[in-house]
């Protein structure tokens, strides 16, 4: 990636102010990993508006990992919250 595609990723972020994060259905452990590792990268980078999602419930077997409880498979508060950037 070059030095120029990270700058516009870097605006793309700075300039969200609601940003959705989503993985595949029937998460496993390393999805569940990811998309919680994203989202406590982006809070650190000073992130405030965040919804981690999935269609499918993460099974509680990975209720470890931080943020776990964070992820929504509400349909209805998925569609509701209406991003301005979504990172899959």
């Amino acid at each position: 990636m070059s030095p120029e595609e990270i700058q516009n990723l870097r605006h793309l972020v700075q300039d969200a102010k609601n940003i959705l994060l989503v993985t595949h259905i029937a998460p496993d452990g390393d999805a569940i990993g990811s998309i919680t590792a994203m989202a406590q990268m982006l809070e650190e980078l000073g992130v405030e508006n965040l919804l981690l999602a999935c269609d499918d419930p993460a099974k509680v077997k990975h209720d470890f990992i931080p943020m776990f409880d964070r992820i929504a498979a509400d349909i209805d508060r998925i569609t509701a919250f209406q991003p301005d950037l979504v990172i899959i």
